[in-house]
């Protein structure tokens, strides 16, 4: 479809190249959005152009298009608005951008583990997310746990455990780091590579 030897190359899917790929989402306009590891998004037209969406280095800094700075984005979901959200996996950051390419950062900075207001809380390798039909955002991370960022912007654990696999209530659980991640009714699906496993959470 895309991507033709490894390197960082806009133009038609015939000629684009790509580093190594990520997240991947689609807008309702049918626009592709690939989280390339080159600490670039790249958007593919549905006239099949490709395109530098955010980013330029390895780096942390808010701004507009190639002014921005990404780690490695590992997963990407689009809100409501249409607006690209993104895990910035070394960054430990929730990062905002927009169709245009300005990006912002809606949650996290040093790695940690730590609930309340989104300017405040932390993360550690933000890894998978997913939005639910109320427009709260799941995310996964390195701390063996289950994140949400409600629309008001607070943010609150779902679960937390020690690293392993088994299955139970929250007292009881043990999960690894989640990876790729849906939410389908009341259950939210997620991956766990280590586990070679695909684990289901009932949403209350």
């Amino acid at each position: 479809y895309a991507g033709f030897g490894e390197g960082h190359a806009d133009g038609p899917i015939s000629e684009a190249q790509f580093g190594s790929l990520y997240g991947i989402t689609v807008d309702l306009e049918g626009n592709v959005y690939v989280a390339d590891g080159n600490s670039t998004l790249r958007k593919i037209s549905p006239e099949g152009n490709v395109s530098t969406l955010a980013g330029s280095s390895y780096g942390f800094k808010d701004g507009q298009g190639p002014n921005a700075q990404l780690s490695v984005i590992t997963d990407l979901a689009v809100d409501k608005e249409g607006n690209l959200i993104g895990a910035d996996n070394d960054n430990h950051r929730i990062r905002h951008i927009t169709t245009e390419g300005s990006v912002t950062t809606i949650s996290g900075s040093i790695e940690g583990h730590l609930d309340g207001p989104s300017e405040v809380a932390l993360f550690a390798f933000p890894s998978s997310m997913a939005f639910d039909e109320q427009g709260n955002l799941y995310i996964g991370d390195e701390n063996q746990s289950i994140r949400v960022i409600t629309p008001n912007g607070n943010v609150s654990t779902l679960l937390i455990t020690e690293s392993g696999f088994q299955d139970g209530n929250p007292a009881e659980a043990k999960i690894s780091t989640p990876y790729g991640m849906a939410i389908h009714g009341q259950y939210l699906y997620f991956s766990e590579s280590s586990n070679h496993a695909l684990r289901r959470i009932t949403l209350d």
